[in-house]
């Protein structure tokens, strides 16, 4: 009788442990998911930081590419309104020397 008690004790403790070893493991798999839901999430938000910090070079590079066209095109015009006083004066100056002649 008392040896039947020891082993009803015996494999009652053992299901005890095999519970908790059980219930651990659970635990363990479920603080991984975690860590893994964590990190993805932690990953996409970098990237789509990268993404962010991407498009608002590309916005400033083309920014100050249409600046620069700006400028160019000023200074062509600049250029030209230049040339055309030039020639204006030039022929005003052929045409003086003409009236003294």
């Amino acid at each position: 009788k008392q040896k039947k008690e020891e082993e009803a004790r015996r494999k009652k403790l053992e299901a005890k442990e095999k519970r908790e070893a059980a219930k651990k493991r659970k635990a363990d798999e479920e603080e991984d998911a975690e860590k893994k839901k964590r990190k993805v999430k932690e990953e996409e938000a970098q990237e789509e930081e990268m993404q962010e910090e991407a498009e608002t070079e590309t916005k400033a590079k083309e920014g100050s590419e249409a600046e620069k066209e700006g400028s160019e095109s000023e200074a062509a015009i600049e250029a030209a309104d230049a040339e055309i006083k030039k020639e204006a004066s030039v022929a005003e100056g052929e045409a003086q020397s003409e009236d003294r002649t």
